[in-house]
């Protein structure tokens, strides 16, 4: 039958963003775990970049790193920030972390 799978390939995708429920810990977390594992890989093959949101603790950033996640959004890298508090610390101390550099 159709899947909407196929339509992958038609649309010029750079990035695919995981919400953060796939790191919830209600559930399968085996399943869960295959799921990231899988979309992960999905994306390397298609060349789209990976962004994981809701880190939040440093287990979880270790796990996504160590499937292939390239960038991590959450709490564990750092709390909402004002535009001024953001360009302090992007502009003058330190570039953003992302999931290669932890």
């Amino acid at each position: 039958g159709y899947s909407s799978f196929n339509t992958l390939k038609d649309f010029p995708i750079d990035e695919l963003k995981l919400d953060r429920v796939f790191l919830s810990d209600s559930g399968d977390v085996k399943k869960r775990n295959w799921i990231l594992k899988s979309l992960i890989s999905l994306a390397k093959e298609l060349k789209i970049q990976t962004v994981m949101e809701g880190i939040e603790t440093k287990e979880q950033a270790i796990f996504m790193k160590s499937i292939g996640c390239t960038i991590g959004q959450g709490y564990y890298f750092s709390r909402p920030i004002s535009l001024e508090e953001f360009e302090q610390t992007f502009f003058k101390q330190q570039p953003p972390t992302f999931l290669s550099e932890s």
